[in-house]
Order: structure tokens, then C-alpha cells, then sequence
């Protein structure tokens, strides 16, 4: 074996892999952190409209009460009809998700 053929073996035995996968997991890591971040940034004006809009709401505190109390007394009249809403919409959820899932194969 020459001194050639000997270098050249040396160096392919600590040539790195063709992918680091260490690199690319933190890679993915930076872009998924990223991403969250973008969304906990975009909920900040949702969740600063939500507490205004309650905070306004509370003066209407006893008025409230006074409704709930008035819808309660109405409930178990919509029970049926609100349980043919649920399944309804439950059913069509189901039937839309399972043909997409056709359409895709």
C-alpha cells in the first residue's frame, strides 16, 4: 500500500456523513419555535380585544344573570332540536373528512 493509498484511506474513514442529522433537528427545532412564536404573536391582539370587550361587558353583570336565568327557563323546550343540530354537524364533519381523504388516494 503506498503512502497515497494510505492518506486516502485515513481520510475517507473521518469524512463526515452526507447528512448531519443533528443539524437538521435543530434546524427544524429554530423553525418550529419560530412558527409558535408567530402564532402567539398573532393571538396577542385577539386576546387584548376579548379582555376590552369583557371589560366592557361588566357593568351588565345582574342584566346578564337575569337572561340566563330566562334562557334556562327555555332549555329543555330546544334540547331536541339542538341535539339534531349536533349530530347534523357532526355527521356532515365526518362525511366531509372522509371524502377528502378519498379525493386523496
Amino acid at each position: 500500500m503506498t503512502p497515497e493509498h494510505k492518506m486516502a484511506a485515513l481520510f475517507a474513514a473521518e469524512t463526515p456523513p452526507a447528512r448531519d442529522f443533528a443539524f437538521e433537528a435543530r434546524m427544524v427545532q429554530r423553525i418550529a419555535m419560530r412558527r409558535f412564536w408567530a402564532r402567539i404573536a398573532a393571538m396577542i391582539p385577539l386576546a387584548v380585544a376579548a379582555a376590552a370587550g369583557l371589560w366592557g361587558l361588566q357593568p351588565l353583570g345582574p342584566e346578564a344573570a337575569r337572561m340566563l336565568e330566562q334562557a334556562g327557563a327555555a332549555t329543555p323546550d330546544l334540547l331536541p332540536a339542538l341535539a339534531v343540530v349536533g349530530v347534523t354537524g357532526a355527521t356532515a364533519l365526518w362525511l366531509v373528512r372522509t371524502l377528502r381523504d378519498y379525493r386523496r388516494a
